[in-house]
């Protein structure tokens, strides 16, 4: 969180410098003096020298907008259209944008980088397999204990960027970090090992537990309730455990789903969505149309599917 926090005073402050470099520039002093250096421009007969003292329109241009250059380039003759669009601190406002961008990037890559090195004891997680068939009814279950130092790490650190940052930044840089969770979850647990029944559903479950965690820290400093859901961008893996979660015998009648649980039960068994998914791309896509998996290509479906213990043997 230290870093984090040091991180954060960077991108605020370029942040709120660029939006003061845009506002002075809309300010009528600094537009007067914005047309006066656009009028020296247009009527230099120096080659572009001694625009403003001893500088050149190139190094005026570089201090204050490219648009100088534009208009000097353009030349005297129709002065009410060779007004180049720009303003007196353009440059100065796009030095503080890099350093903002760069500053969220960092914060983005050390957040992320933080997640998945507590996130490597969950990796090397060999117990799937021999999990005890849990009631559905007790979804989700208690986390896995290799997963608690992650979901400490997401807590206190999506915790900290709430309270210091505003809703747009928050929503970006909380969005490529759990992109980069369910990237890595995806390689390294659920391509990674094999799951019978209940293995698929203490994952399903774990994921949950991860995106309830990040919501919940989003929730106590922003109305995020409608506007953000980490289920939502961790879509691709949800829909890789509503396969993985699929039934041998599949429940009968129709199924009520529930937006906040990032598994939905689905109608369909195991062994028929195996034969269709596997018949050829076509049904393939047809099988993915009827449980609603967006997300999923034929190959990534298939792939998942073999992770099943049951297909496997």
């Amino acid at each position: 969180v230290a870093g984090l926090e040091r991180l954060c005073r960077i991108f605020g402050s370029a942040e709120y410098l660029e939006k003061k470099m845009q506002d002075w520039s809309d300010d009528v002093f600094f537009l007067e003096l914005w047309n006066e250096l656009q009028e020296r421009v247009r009527k230099n007969t120096s080659g572009g020298k001694n625009v403003v003292g001893p500088m050149s329109v190139a190094e005026v241009a570089e201090r204050t907008s490219q648009a100088v250059a534009e208009t000097f380039s353009n030349g005297p003759k129709q002065p009410s259209a060779t007004t180049a669009d720009g303003a007196l601190f353009d440059e100065t406002a796009s030095a503080y944008r890099r350093l903002r961008q760069r500053s969220e990037n960092i914060i983005i890559s050390t957040f992320s980088s933080e997640v998945q090195s507590a996130l490597k004891p969950y990796t090397r997680v060999s117990t799937w397999s021999s999990l005890s068939a849990p009631a559905a009814s007790n979804y989700p279950h208690p986390p896995t204990p290799d997963l608690t130092s992650a979901i400490r790490v997401l807590s206190a650190n999506a915790t900290f960027l709430a309270g210091a940052l505003g809703s747009a930044p928050l929503h970006r840089i909380i969005r490529n970090v759990l992109l980069s969770v369910q990237s890595y979850l995806w390689d390294n647990v659920l391509l990674r090992h094999t799951f019978p029944t209940a293995g698929a559903s203490q994952l399903a479950s774990d994921v949950e537990h991860i995106c309830s965690v990040v919501d919940s820290a989003l929730g106590h400093h922003h109305n995020y309730a409608s506007s953000f859901s980490s289920r939502r961008v961790m879509r691709k893996l949800g829909d890789g455990l509503t396969l993985l979660c699929l039934r041998i015998s599949p429940q009968s009648g129709p199924v009520e789903q529930d937006s906040n649980v990032l598994v939905a039960e689905k109608a369909l068994g195991l062994w028929e969505a195996e034969k269709r998914l596997f018949a050829n791309n076509e049904s393939a896509r047809e099988v993915l149309a009827e449980l609603e998996l967006d997300n999923l290509t034929e190959a990534e479906a298939r792939a998942v599917l073999e992770r099943r213990v049951e297909v496997r043997s």
